[in-house]
């Protein structure tokens, strides 16, 4: 999402300027994608050099991307819920620092870490940086200063499992809006201090999944018949039961398109 060093780039115009210069057609109106079925979008994707490729590069208001609404929400992070009576001596009080410069850097903690600046970021980096404590230590402070975990093996799993569960359900009950296509964001977000956190576990957003077998909780939710309505579902490790996920979503599909009938 950094267009540009410091992430102000326009990645619409951007974008737009490659295709243009390698003359592939884009779809510019959202209009235009209303009620399309996939044949007329195969036609509307048939490039003049051969093959079928369908840019789509409009944004609808401030979480809409491409003629889609993105349903973008940053608390749904993997880690979170600092105690803040947490304080004191050895690596505890050491962890706590970190957060605590991060903060008083200016940067908010709650803030989406993608959303940081360069400047932010490297903000974020140096307060990391003056953590000297061992691994012992390191993980009785990171279990004082956060209350849950996505892990599986979490006994503090529930909390960021509903706050997903949660969302998912909210985004299929509400359907469909004003653009032609909208978002279910089933993996985990992040925060300035999930990012924080995360990495002091050695983990990432690919390992997050994995451990929390989040898109195992999704095929699921989705074979279960839990969610009326679907559209696009974005995942963060499609390496990760990727292929058995697609074809829940194909039997979803298939079974709708019948109901219709």
């Amino acid at each position: 999402w950094d267009c540009g060093s410091d992430g102000s780039g326009d990645c619409n115009a951007l974008v737009q300027g490659v295709l243009d210069a390698r003359e592939v057609k884009a779809v510019n109106d959202c209009g235009a994608l209303v009620n399309v079925t996939v044949g007329e979008a195969k036609v509307l994707g048939t490039q003049s050099f051969g093959g079928i490729l369908l840019p789509v590069l409009p944004t609808m208001g401030e979480s809409g991307q491409g003629c889609s609404e993105a349903n973008y929400d940053e608390s749904i992070a993997c880690w979170g819920g600092r105690n803040p009576f947490v304080g004191g001596g050895g690596d505890e009080g050491q962890l706590d620092l970190i957060l605590d410069c991060i903060e008083e850097g200016g940067v908010d903690l709650g803030k989406a870490y993608k959303a940081l600046s360069e400047e932010e970021r490297g903000k974020v980096e140096e307060c990391r940086g003056e953590y000297s404590g061992d691994g012992e230590g390191l993980e009785g402070g990171l279990k004082a200063l956060f209350t849950y975990s996505c892990w599986d093996d979490s006994s503090t799993k529930e909390a960021p499992v509903k706050q997903m569960t949660d969302y998912m359900d909210k985004v299929s009950k509400a359907g469909p809006g004003e653009a032609p296509f909208y978002q279910m964001q089933a993996l985990w977000e992040e925060s300035t201090a999930s990012v924080v956190i995360g990495e002091l576990h050695l983990s990432s957003l690919v390992e997050d999944e994995e451990k929390s077998k989040l898109n195992s909780l999704i095929r699921n939710y989705i074979d279960s018949g839990r969610f009326s309505n679907i559209n696009y579902v974005e995942v963060n490790n499609v390496c990760d039961g990727g292929v058995e996920l697609k074809s829940s979503l194909d039997a979803f599909n298939e079974k709708n398109a019948n109901d219709m009938r």
